[in-house]
């Protein structure tokens, strides 16, 4: 598990134990994905090829990834 997906994880749980629905944890993982791909330095590969897909992404794009961002955490 690299940096950034600790960071991920940790603001996710963050926000499902605080209780949030559904849709504000996807909102947060929205506002993590874009600091993370705009604000650390990847890495490793598979950082650095999400970082450039957030970035090419339009927010529509960038939502879909923060959700299977989500999906991705929660299962592991």
């Amino acid at each position: 598990m690299g940096p950034l997906e600790i960071v991920f994880r940790r603001s996710l749980e963050s926000a499902q134990h605080d209780g949030l629905n559904e849709s504000v944890v996807s909102d947060v993982a929205f506002e993590v994905g874009d600091y993370l791909a705009n604000q650390v330095e990847p890495q490793n590969e598979q950082e650095r090829v999400l970082a450039d897909m957030w970035k090419v992404a339009d927010e529509s794009e960038q939502h879909a990834i923060a959700n299977m961002m989500v999906k991705l955490v929660q299962k592991h």
